[in-house]
């Protein structure tokens, strides 16, 4: 059975299922995924505890947790705070396009990631990882902090200039996608440098 979506589709889980239907159960259908992401320790944290999103990631040690912290921004995810320079941030704020504020602040770009990443970003497949229009080198939190430490901080460069970006394939069915649990593939391959 083939599920075809036109090329300027975008086809939801939900889409997916309805699809489907009752020909094949959802959790039969295992997606082949490509993640695209950059790291410092050549893919260590993702072997250890699979692929996450940067809340969970800046929930535990980790060099991204280490950068964050070093440059004075802290994530706490059980009270869904971010606290910089003094001040503690609730994420709970972010569906108001100031924050409560008059008017924008360069932290809240970093307080939209952290409130609404409940994904990991994957490509189902494309023969060459380099034809997507929207690969980045870094993760876009990365910016994000550089926007609120300042372009050109030393240890957010330092980091930049230590990450290697890598394409991580992995398998999945919907439900695990759903459930956000997603564990690379097994075998030494499954993170191969992009570059």
């Amino acid at each position: 059975m083939q599920l075809r979506f036109r090329s300027d589709e975008v086809g939801t889980y939900a889409d997916v299922r309805e699809r489907l239907g009752e020909s094949l159960a959802p959790d039969d259908l295992l997606l082949h995924l490509r993640h695209v992401t950059a790291n410092t320790d050549g893919c260590a944290s993702i072997r250890e505890s699979g692929i996450l999103g940067i809340g969970d990631v800046l929930s535990r040690p980790s060099a991204l947790t280490r950068l964050f912290e070093g440059c004075g921004v802290h994530f706490d995810k059980a009270s869904r705070t971010v606290s910089v320079d003094g001040r503690r941030l609730s994420l709970d704020l972010v569906d108001d396009a100031f924050l409560g504020r008059e008017s924008s602040e360069p932290i809240d770009g970093l307080l939209y990631i952290l409130a609404e990443d409940s994904l990991v970003n994957s490509f189902i497949h494309k023969s060459c990882i380099r034809e997507y229009s929207t690969l980045s080198r870094y993760p876009e939190a990365i910016w994000a902090l550089e926007e609120v430490v300042g372009h050109g901080n030393e240890a957010v460069w330092r980091w930049k200039d230590a990450a290697r970006p890598y394409v991580v394939e992995f398998t999945a069915t919907l439900k695990e996608l759903d459930l956000c649990r997603l564990q690379p593939d097994d075998g030494m391959g499954f993170c191969r440098a992009a570059v």
